[in-house]
């Protein structure tokens, strides 16, 4: 098993990454937006082999061969 950190450490290989307090907060300049009168909030979400994921990504425990997608989900 390996934590997410590895994960982020291969995301930021590939992909331009902004994090706040363990939080994924941007992906190659697409940002999470907060809710407003005009938008509904967008939170990068994560899932784990076609489920979403229950933990955040500090806390979820990956297995080799694991399939992680990000996605920007309207909450």
């Amino acid at each position: 098993t390996y934590k997410i950190e590895e994960l982020t450490m291969e995301l930021k290989e590939n992909y331009t990454i902004e994090e706040d307090g363990g939080f994924i907060t941007a992906i190659d300049g697409l940002a999470q937006v907060e809710e407003s009168a005009e938008t509904k909030a967008k939170y990068w979400m994560f899932d784990v082999n076609g489920e979403p994921s229950m933990v955040g990504a500090a806390d979820v425990a990956l297995q080799e061969g694991d399939v992680i997608v990000w996605n920007l989900t309207e909450m």
